[in-house]
């Protein structure tokens, strides 16, 4: 008997303990966003589902007063990764490993104001012109993410947004999405030097002092690993397959990207429209009734937790090369 009232003390101990812990992470997530004015009672989504970081508002730093230099005075690996955004034929290459430690780099090119984001966890990037309503954005990370997906606001209105769909989950700009900029490539450097020469690289003068040579999710794409936090249904491919993500309109298509062969061309009509895809080198190009339109690339569970409902899938195993 007595054994028996210590075990059931045990598991009552135990309940109290979970409860109070999640007692606990929610009074600590009510009081993060507190430090926010947001207009929370506009929002698209349940603020539980909201998960916070280990870092709260501000704590991951944006740059919006970048540096650059020649691809010649670069100090970079060959084999480093970035984001290569080409507006109106002037080039800058944005390395990951700065955008790390960052996730939002504020530029403004050839007289378009853009935002270059970065979710360490989907390991995306995306380009966003960074205007809506007409009205210039500038934009920080929250601290805060959705199904593992960055969550960042903007400094006016300071509603929340989402990097894999563009949209203003909530705040004065709910319901509102940010244009992609088309043309933007995940390449490595030696690509850049090899086929983009002219291109100007984000300088490691950032002004704080980030020990860039050093990835604090490093091993992380290597793993089979994803948040615990992260509920999706659609297990159709590996968790962290890559995908290439094309939004058009309020649908968003994807596809493989190793299934897209090089120097060849797939296609598919979609919604009454012509969608191609080819891919030059590394590079992904798809356009849509012969304009070229925007795309990322992202990993399949972020991209399957975020486009239940409107999401589709490219089979290009299946068809013939056009």
């Amino acid at each position: 008997m007595k054994q028996r009232k210590i075990y059931y003390f045990l598991i009552l101990l135990s309940l109290g303990w979970l409860l109070g812990s999640l007692g606990f992470k929610k009074y600590f997530q009510y009081q993060k966003l507190k430090s926010f004015r947001t207009d929370f009672s506009q929002k698209s989504i349940s603020l539980n589902k909201l998960t916070l970081g280990k870092v709260g508002k501000d704590d991951i730093p944006d740059i919006s007063n970048p540096k650059f230099v020649s691809v010649d005075e670069a100090s970079i690996k060959d084999s480093m990764k970035g984001v290569l955004v080409d507006i109106s034929g002037k080039k800058r290459f944005y390395p990951l490993n700065i955008l790390v430690w960052h996730e939002v780099i504020n530029d403004f090119m050839e007289g378009v104001p853009i935002a270059v984001t970065y979710s360490p966890l989907c390991d995306s990037v995306t380009v966003f012109r960074s205007s809506s309503n007409n009205q210039g954005l500038k934009f920080r990370a929250s601290g805060f993410l959705y199904n593992a997906n960055l969550v960042f606001y903007d400094t006016k209105t300071e509603s929340f947004w989402l990097q894999a769909t563009g949209q203003a989950i909530a705040g004065q700009f709910d319901g509102n999405f940010l244009s992609l900029v088309p043309g933007t490539q995940v390449l490595s450097f030696a690509e850049i030097k090899k086929n983009h020469s002219d291109a100007q690289i984000l300088s490691q003068d950032t002004g704080y002092f980030n020990n860039y040579s050093f990835n604090p999710y490093s091993g992380y794409t290597e793993t089979d690993e994803i948040p615990d936090f992260v509920k999706y249904e659609n297990k159709r491919f590996s968790k962290k397959q890559r995908m290439f993500v094309v939004p058009l309109g309020e649908k968003s298509l994807v596809f493989p990207l190793d299934s897209l062969p090089t120097e060849e061309v797939r296609s598919r009509i979609f919604d009454g429209t012509f969608i191609r895809a080819g891919k030059s080198g590394s590079e992904v190009i798809v356009t849509q009734d012969g304009k070229r339109v925007g795309g990322y690339s992202q990993m399949w569970f972020c991209w399957a937790a975020s486009h239940e409902e409107n999401g589709v899938v490219w089979d290009m195993s299946s068809e013939e090369v056009k």
